[in-house]
């Protein structure tokens, strides 16, 4: 059994208001140092079948920083932006850690029709991300092919209208043009993939 995973966390940030505070800003580096990271190692042959091994990794250090925009640049339009870059390295200077995205970045916005349609507001979002693939790069297919998934964009809409002051109708559609893209690859020699377009409704209740 591997060594539960120990270390250090650092993080210096600045906030920030605009526009008679409509409009937030934050920003922040941060440092994190570990010891007993688990990374793939070997794989070793139990009952005919393949199964990965993992040693535990000194000295991971990973760096980055994050920003984020969010407020009312309008009456009734609400926006959020966000970004966040990290790299994670070994002691060697070696990449690892590449199932995680090392860029990201998430935008959504939504809008109230209070003067023309009373209760209904509109929204949507956009969430990127960087490629991932495997850490160190290690080929788990039959002829060492490295599974990848390069980077892509999922798109949402959502559609909510206040009935009145204690009934709320909503309408969500995740992932709106179907993108077709894995979750995760190179995990146990697998990879899932992200959810289809998917569109769900729900009425609301409060009292």
């Amino acid at each position: 059994m591997l060594d539960p995973v120990h270390g250090e966390n650092y993080e210096i940030g600045l906030k920030g208001e605009f526009f008679n505070q409509r409009l937030n800003f934050s920003t922040a580096v941060f440092q994190v140092k570990q010891k007993n990271v688990a990374i793939p190692d070997i794989e070793v042959i139990v009952n005919g079948q393949p199964e990965q091994r993992y040693k535990a990794e000194d000295g991971v250090e990973t760096k980055g920083y994050e920003a984020e925009l969010s407020g009312e640049l309008m009456t009734g339009l609400q926006v959020y932006a966000g970004y966040t870059h990290r790299v994670a390295r070994n002691n060697e200077g070696e990449k690892v850690s590449r199932q995680a995205p090392e860029d990201m970045v998430r935008i959504t916005s939504s809008y109230s029709f209070a003067e023309n349609l009373p209760g209904f507001t509109l929204g949507g979002g956009l969430r990127w991300q960087s490629e991932v693939f495997p850490s160190r790069n290690q080929g788990v297919g039959p002829n060492g092919e490295i599974p990848r998934q390069e980077s892509y964009t999922v798109a949402d809409l959502f559609a909510r209208y206040q009935i009145s002051d204690s009934l709320t109708a909503s309408l969500n559609i995740n992932n709106l043009f179907d993108k077709n893209y894995f979750e995760s690859v190179g995990v146990y020699n697998y990879g899932s993939y992200g959810e289809p377009r998917n569109i769900s409704a729900s009425v609301r209740w409060d009292f």
